[in-house]
């Protein structure tokens, strides 16, 4: 894509967020969104993954039939994609609780799987579950027993298994944002309408789900669907546990990051500090989506765009020390990278790290460039007429 038009394209998706948060956020009726190609709503829709909430939010407030053809059939499209998802993660999660019942786990869903159990129709990657390591296993056992695709967890990653064109189910034994699996297993309530199952505390949840969404994939800071599944997190919280999140957030290393994205769900107002990371995020991938539409992008590659884009967010030394130390002590994925590790552990660890310099070194280069066309963009919007 040329410069010109993914600069465009970037600028016209970024019109449409603006107009998004504000159509999911008002109290009044939404004002229709602008006018934009399909190119931009396609984009649009890639970063958000909010069209879900935005079609019913439109429709409910009677401004549905206001929008203009192109608007109406990018969000249909984009809709429909995410609520096969969301009727696949029900059917796995109703599936889930019948072998819960019928075993006497105790499976707590975590996330976005909760929002979409409780009746949210949102975007799901997958669905969460947390267990304790005995249930856990057996989960496993019979995940892989009734043909499921599975893959190990490394990490904090637990395994994952889907059916073709399902879902994934990823089961955590652990999860470092909750602290003890014990306390949260202890402290969980019962998930309405789907017997068998749980769900983590309000003040755990809402902790959870704003971790998980701004320090844990800071590339998701500030995203539509991130919001939406927050406000819902919200909602179910009391003022007490929310304050208990916001006291925690405060001390956190990521304070500054948590408490402006809580600011944006809980009171409806945009934040300069990661709506200028979100506009550098957007100029950098518009440039390079084409890569994965062609398919040759690889896992290196995406690795680089994606620690790129964490470089717009202020506190650079921090996210670059925390890149390049994270997770050099968990298993490698690797059979050799194993087999070093338990013979050179400091040797495999220094490996690790030297591997993530040149990604950084690539990052840091596209980050100045997504950069330097967010300060242009906003110098010519200083520049132009007002209507």
């Amino acid at each position: 894509m040329s410069r010109p038009s993914a600069h465009a394209l970037a600028v016209d998706a970024l019109r449409l967020r603006g107009w998004a948060f504000d159509a999911l956020s008002s109290a009044g009726a939404p004002a229709p969104p602008p006018p934009a190609s399909a190119a931009a709503w396609g984009f649009f829709n890639e970063m958000e993954w909010c069209a879900l909430p935005l079609r019913a939010r439109l429709r409910d407030a009677c401004v549905w039939d206001s929008c203009d053809a192109a608007a109406r059939d990018a969000l249909t499209a984009a809709a429909l994609g995410e609520m096969r998802r969301v009727h696949s993660a029900r059917e796995e999660m109703a599936a889930v609780a019948a072998r819960a019942l019928d075993r006497g786990w105790k499976v707590v869903v975590l996330k976005g799987g909760a929002s979409v159990a409780a009746g949210i129709d949102v975007h799901l990657a997958d669905v969460d579950l947390l267990m304790c390591g005995q249930d856990a296993a057996a989960m496993q056992d019979a995940l892989a027993a009734e043909g499921l695709r599975g893959s190990p967890g490394v990490g904090e990653y637990g395994f994952a298994a889907r059916r073709p064109d399902g879902v994934a189910i990823e089961v955590h034994e652990s999860v470092a944002a909750l602290g003890a699996t014990d306390d949260a297993l202890r402290d969980a309530v019962p998930l309405a309408g789907f017997p068998g199952l749980w769900k983590l505390s309000g003040e755990r949840q809402l902790w959870h789900v704003l971790h998980h969404g701004v320090a844990r994939h800071r590339d998701r800071a500030g995203r539509l669907r991130e919001i939406v599944v927050l406000r819902h997190a919200l909602g179910a919280a009391s003022e007490a546990e929310i304050a208990g999140v916001e006291a925690r957030a405060r001390m956190a290393a990521e304070a500054e990051d948590l408490s402006c994205v809580l600011r944006m769900a809980r009171a409806s107002q945009s934040s300069d500090r990661i709506e200028r990371y979100v506009r550098q995020r957007y100029f950098l991938l518009a440039r390079w989506r084409w890569l994965g539409a062609a398919r040759v992008a690889t896992a290196a590659l995406r690795q680089t765009l994606s620690i790129s884009s964490l470089l717009a967010v202020p506190g650079r030394p921090a996210l670059l020390r925390g890149y390049l130390l994270a997770s050099t002590d968990a298993p490698s994925v690797l059979a050799a990278g194993r087999w070093l590790a338990a013979r050179h552990r400091a040797a495999a660890r220094a490996l690790r790290i030297a591997a993530r310099l040149p990604v950084l070194a690539a990052a840091a280069a596209l980050a100045a460039g997504a950069a330097a066309e967010d300060r242009l963009s906003r110098r010519a919007d200083e520049k132009a007429p007002i209507a």
